[in-house]
C-alpha cells in the first residue's frame, strides 16, 4: 500500500474529493488481490483519521455509506481521540448522523 508524507493512501483523497467511482475500484483492486477490506478501510493518516473521517469532514455522503456498507469502523478515533460521530455532528449535516 503506498501512502504519502501525509500517511494518507488514494483511499484517504478519494474520500476527501467525493471520487466514489475510484473508491469502488480502489476496494475492488484491493480485495481481489485476497486482502480484507478492513486493511484498506481502517488505514490511518498521520493525524489518526481514517478514509470514513475524511469522508464525513467532507460532507461526502455516498462514500460514507460506501464504506459503512464495506464495513468501516464508526468507533475509530483520531489521535486527538475524536470519533467519527464528533466529526459528523461538527462538521457536515445531519444526514451523516443519520447513517453513523
Amino acid at each position: 500500500m503506498t501512502v504519502d508524507q501525509q500517511g494518507r493512501t488514494a483511499l484517504h483523497y478519494c474520500a476527501t474529493n467525493h471520487q466514489t467511482q475510484v473508491v469502488d475500484l480502489l476496494l475492488e483492486h484491493w480485495l481481489q488481490t485476497g486482502q480484507e477490506a478492513g486493511g484498506l478501510l481502517e488505514r490511518r493518516d498521520c493525524d489518526g483519521l481514517t478514509a470514513l473521517a475524511l469522508a464525513v469532514i467532507a460532507g461526502n455522503h455516498d462514500i460514507v455509506k460506501h464504506l459503512l456498507m464495506m464495513g468501516a469502523d464508526v468507533s475509530c478515533h483520531d489521535n486527538q481521540q475524536h470519533t467519527v460521530m464528533h466529526f459528523a455532528t461538527g462538521y457536515t449535516s445531519h444526514f451523516a448522523v443519520f447513517l453513523l
